[in-house]
């Protein structure tokens, strides 16, 4: 009976630390890093045409 636990104390649905809430899918993941690319890639864009002035983004850059 050691490490039961009884039943009014056990974490269920959102407070158990190993809730599963969907919304990081491996396809919402790559979704963002394409958009995150996208996004990097216009703004090296605007730089080089001149369109932009004063500093660059900071921060993590996506992968290629």
């Amino acid at each position: 009976m050691h490490g039961a636990h009884r039943p009014h104390t056990a974490l269920t649905g959102s407070n158990h630390p190993n809730y599963r809430h969907g919304q990081a899918t491996n396809a919402a993941r790559h979704e963002r890093s394409l958009a995150s690319t996208r996004l990097r890639s216009l703004e090296i864009l605007g730089y080089a045409i001149g369109m932009f002035a004063g500093p660059r983004t900071v921060g993590r850059k996506p992968k290629a």
